[in-house]
């Protein structure tokens, strides 16, 4: 309750709090404090609803030095954030810590191992805009991070972790009690090692890939993409290596793809060029990858680009008011994005 009060009369300010959970559950639940025993989680505060904003949390991990720290991101639903430093002594507020930054957290970050006696994990954001990982269908609506630490032997192998970006955001990682393995548990009509395999995608009896190449979810139930085997490519791995394509496709000089089809309206209809394979007409004619278009030359390939004009307007009762004309609007003047 004193929490909660505290809470409303800094709502304003930065947000910090140092306070440890109990230690007979070890899971640490509040805004940073020092995190003791051989394993627990740490999460947000109020994991998986949102946390307050602005917010800066400290975990203190510590280990004797015969033992190293391993954190697990087992289900960290941010881009980044986190910040993990490591050092050989450490008393806060003290400018004998001396230590370096190890790394920093992403949503692609399995696990993290210090062979330093502390390690301490930097939790910083100002608000909660674009800064979470969000996947359709299941992952729409999680804030924060809930994730597992372990001390292990200096020399004890660190178990293959999991996340939620590994188990493609179609599932959930979940630790053994002992912490020592690591398993996706998919959502329901998902399976496979990374939760990759559901609807749409089951390998032998449902792939829609071609080529032998290997459908698979990758983000959410709505990317289903291919693992195309070497040298091809394109959507469905349709596109075989340059190697084995017909010579006289190669030979039109197309700067990204080469296409052929049987002709079967005579050569008016053909953009590139025809020739004669087992006595059928055959066109071979450039295509572009995705976000490119042909050029005039039917060969090269040119990005395509959207141009955005963002024009404020304010109301106003003056009906003598003249805006500029959009022709008078500059290159500079335009907002660019790629498709």
């Amino acid at each position: 309750m004193l929490l909660r009060v505290a809470m409303v009369t800094v709502i304003f300010s930065l947000y910090v709090c140092e306070t440890k959970a109990e230690e007979q559950d070890q899971v640490y639940t509040q805004c940073g404090g020092k995190v003791d025993g051989d394993h627990g989680v740490i999460q947000t505060p109020y994991f998986p609803i949102p946390f307050p904003t602005p917010i800066y949390c400290k975990w203190i991990i510590s280990a004797p030095h015969d033992r190293k720290i391993i954190v697990y991101m087992t289900q960290f639903y941010l881009r980044d954030s986190l910040d993990v430093y490591e050092y050989d002594n450490y008393e806060e507020m003290s400018s004998n810590s001396l230590g370096h930054k190890l790394t920093s957290v992403n949503y692609t970050t399995s696990y993290i191992v210090s062979y330093k006696p502390f390690l301490v994990l930097r939790f910083a954001v100002h608000d909660l805009d674009k800064i979470h990982r969000w996947v359709l269908d299941y992952v729409v609506d999680v804030f924060g991070f809930n994730i597992t630490y372990k001390l292990a032997g200096l020399n004890d192998e660190v178990e293959n972790g999991c996340s939620v970006f590994y188990c493609s955001y179609l599932g959930n990682c979940y630790a053994s009690s002992n912490y020592s393995t690591f398993k996706c548990h998919c959502f329901e009509g998902y399976f496979g090692e990374m939760c990759q395999y559901g609807p749409y995608c089951d390998p032998p009896r449902a792939n829609l890939c071609l080529n032998g190449g290997t459908c698979r979810y990758f983000s959410g139930s709505q990317e289903l993409n291919c693992v195309c085997p070497e040298g091809y490519s394109g959507r469905g791995c349709k596109y075989p290596p340059l190697s084995i394509r017909h010579a006289n496709c190669i030979s039109l000089g197309c700067s990204q793809r080469c296409e052929t089809v049987e002709d079967t309206f005579g050569n008016e209809t053909c953009r590139g060029r025809t020739f004669t394979e087992h006595n059928k007409t055959i066109c071979g004619y450039c295509t572009c990858d995705e976000a490119y278009r042909l050029a005039d030359d039917d060969k090269s390939c040119l990005h395509i680009d959207k141009y955005r004009v963002t024009v404020t307007v304010f109301p106003t009762t003056n009906s003598s008011l003249k805006f500029p004309k959009m022709e008078n609007i500059t290159l500079t003047d335009l907002e660019r994005s790629y498709i």
